[in-house]
């Protein structure tokens, strides 16, 4: 199970905090950025599109620089290899259905930087759409291991998210925000038992 850093505790505190309504659902409009300052370059807003895609709303400027990407307004899912699509959707899934606080660890890569480990924690939202619809987005705070970036960060330099490969989640884990997690998930047990080593993730 991953250890969540001070940060992380701070984010998963600080939605706890949020005021939840009849169905357990936290809002958008609650989540005030100048609440959290400390995390705010690390913060990164996905919005859940009907097709199951994952579109990235808004990156924090120091998860972008770590990544050496620029990502606002891409397909999180074309960072992926395509045996990853499933389980995490499911993984977002579950976040809303519980609904419940998720960690998660990325092994990966994007071309001009290395990143080892980017340790994640997400937390379910709704917000007001068009016409009064409310629409599922996930709020993500994370923390990065062993970061070397070879290209700079300046943003005329950063690439798109399809040239970043994501090679592999690890250690996925529900965090309670007032209504208990979820047990015995299927889908992530045979995924956890079928991923490979860390020290192979760059093979």
């Amino acid at each position: 199970m991953m250890v969540l850093s001070q940060e992380q505790q701070d984010f998963l505190d600080y939605c706890r905090s949020l005021p939840a309504d009849i169905d357990g659902q936290r809002h958008r409009e609650d989540f005030k950025a100048r609440d959290i300052p400390h995390l705010l370059g690390f913060i990164t807003i996905l919005t859940v599109e009907p097709d199951g895609s994952l579109s990235v709303t808004l990156a924090g400027s120091k998860t972008e620089a770590a990544l050496n990407t620029y990502a606002t307004g891409q397909n999180l899912l074309r960072s992926l290899l395509p045996r990853e699509h499933k389980v995490l959707l499911q993984y977002h899934q579950t976040l809303f259905s519980w609904p419940c606080a998720g960690s998660n660890t990325v092994i990966g890569h994007a071309r001009g930087s290395s990143v080892t480990a980017m340790h994640c924690i997400s937390c379910p939202f709704v917000a007001s759409g068009r016409n009064g619809a409310s629409k599922p987005i996930i709020i993500t705070y994370s923390r990065f291991d062993n970061v070397h970036t070879v290209i700079s960060g300046d943003i005329n330099t950063r690439i798109g998210l399809d040239t970043m490969q994501a090679r592999q989640f690890q250690d996925y884990n529900f965090h309670d925000i007032g209504f208990g997690t979820p047990k015995n998930l299927s889908f992530l047990e045979e995924y956890q038992s079928r991923i490979e080593p860390v020290t192979a993730a760059f093979g």
